[in-house]
């Protein structure tokens, strides 16, 4: 009889600290698993868009004949998107690269895409990177940024960074806050 008791009892207290357990990770914030098997933090990738923030892609533009870009180190699951998009919003074409599952972290990523992408826009060395400027990152959250890289010509890139994904777009003649306005519509988009 002691046996079955202590048994039950201790069977008792680990159903007990599991229920205790689930119940601080969950109001820290963690995701658990639903009755289906997903998570409700939802892993993320990239996508080329066909439509991106009401931009269209132009998978035959010109400008990717023209301009070389080098994502990085990537592996055989990393996916890698370099597009470009055009539209009544956009007077010159948007180049658009991200990258999704990458063998490092995806602000360093975005930055090693800012020193690519810079010299697009700019005589000025990658270097001189100009002050970034904080954007509402939305629903998606992360770190988005834009930063103006030819004032005379309203050039601008912007970048996000989150958990799984980064990209980077270069956007010519467009006020920064109406480019972050547009680089945010482009990633609910393309950001899956």
């Amino acid at each position: 009889m002691i046996n079955e008791v202590t048994f039950a009892r201790g069977r008792f207290v680990r159903v007990l600290a599991v229920t205790v357990g689930l119940s601080a990770l969950s109001s820290c914030g963690f995701a658990l698993s639903s009755d289906d098997g997903e998570t409700s933090k939802k892993h993320r990738t990239i996508v080329g868009a066909e439509n991106a923030g009401g931009l269209k892609r132009d998978r035959d533009h010109e400008m990717l004949k023209k301009v070389s870009v080098d994502p990085g180190k990537v592996t055989k699951d990393s996916t890698v998107v370099v597009t470009a998009y055009t539209g009544e919003q956009a007077a010159d074409p948007i180049l658009f690269v991200g990258e999704a599952d990458i063998p490092e972290g995806t602000a360093e990523r975005r930055e090693y895409l800012y020193g690519q992408l810079i010299p697009l826009l700019s005589h000025e060395s990658a270097d001189k990177r100009p002050k970034a400027h904080a954007v509402e990152a939305g629903t998606l959250g992360g770190s988005v940024e834009c930063m103006m890289v030819d004032p005379k010509r309203e050039n601008s890139v912007c970048g996000w960074a989150d958990s799984d994904t980064t990209g980077v777009a270069v956007i010519p003649d467009m006020k920064l806050d109406e480019a972050g306005r547009l680089f945010a519509s482009m990633r609910a988009d393309i950001e899956k």
